[in-house]
């Protein structure tokens, strides 16, 4: 019974953060667009439904982990990425997780 609670806990929390991520990430995508055009632009243009998609969102990982972000002097974008990189790394975890869960079910 805990292990069936576990398992149908763990599949809502990777749906709530994979729904976050994406979330976050178009917040980030729209900030850069409308506040640092210029950043946007050396980005590509990101767009999270693109044929592009996973090579803006290393561009834009890229640009939280060097911490280029910080020159924008913008505490919005900063709070957006560490969000953002935190959402991923949830989702992470609660797949780990589940796939213990899962292992434990059987």
């Amino acid at each position: 019974m805990i292990w069936s609670v576990l398992q149908h806990a763990t599949s809502i929390a990777i749906g709530v953060a994979v729904v976050i991520y994406f979330l976050l990430l178009y917040f980030i995508f729209r900030r850069l667009k409308t506040q640092h055009v210029d950043l946007w632009n050396d980005l590509g243009q990101p767009r999270i439904i693109s044929d592009r998609s996973v090579t803006h969102m290393r561009s834009v990982s890229s640009l939280y982990r060097s911490g280029k972000y910080l020159s924008l002097n913008d505490p919005t974008v900063g709070r957006l990425l560490a969000g953002w990189m935190f959402a991923g790394r949830a989702i992470g975890g609660v797949f780990i997780l589940a796939l213990i869960v899962n292992l434990m079910i059987r």
